[in-house]
């Protein structure tokens, strides 16, 4: 089969490996999904760590590195509050 192909049998059983199966891209979607509406809901001050919190209360166990990972995919930055307070009138 792999003769058939061109490759080579090794490298045709790693991309065997490799390849996304469908139920991990269906949570991986869901997870996006989920992220997305946290942020909008918490008006865009959730970081990674919180998110992260939402995700596995919601049976998503996945660490702050993954978390940090689909936030940056979904587009979904942080808006920090200003920590200075004008003193001169």
């Amino acid at each position: 089969m792999c003769h058939v192909l061109g490759v080579k049998s090794n490298n045709f059983y790693s991309f065997q490996k490799r390849k996304v199966s469908t139920g991990v891209d269906a949570t991986h979607q869901e997870m996006i999904a989920l992220i997305k509406d946290i942020a909008k809901f918490s008006d865009n001050t959730y970081g990674a760590r919180r998110i992260k919190k939402v995700l596995n209360t919601l049976s998503f166990l996945i660490s702050r590195r993954k978390s940090a990972q689909l936030m940056k995919e979904a587009n979904v930055c942080v808006r920090y509050k200003n920590k200075c307070k004008a003193t001169t009138a």
